[in-house]
């Protein structure tokens, strides 16, 4: 698992006419010292506003600062 940069930024999805369907390309940036699962994002109380946590899995989501920050550190970042 690591952390992904936007190297595309949105266009319309190719899978779909519907104009409201977009997407992004992304690469790879720096890979994680240790992975972070969804069970311990999920078991973490400081996230339990997290989108990722309240929504279930999207393919894109805000995400805080200070949410961004307690991952990298429960990563070992």
């Amino acid at each position: 698992m690591g952390i992904a940069k936007i190297v595309k930024e949105a266009f319309q999805d190719p899978t779909t006419d519907d104009d409201r369907w977009v997407a992004v390309e992304v690469a790879p940036h720096k890979k994680l010292k240790n992975p972070v699962t969804l069970a311990q994002i999920k078991a973490e109380p400081a996230l339990a506003d997290m989108d990722l946590v309240r929504l279930g899995r999207l393919s894109t989501q805000s995400v805080k600062p200070e949410e961004w920050e307690l991952v990298l550190k429960m990563a070992g970042e």
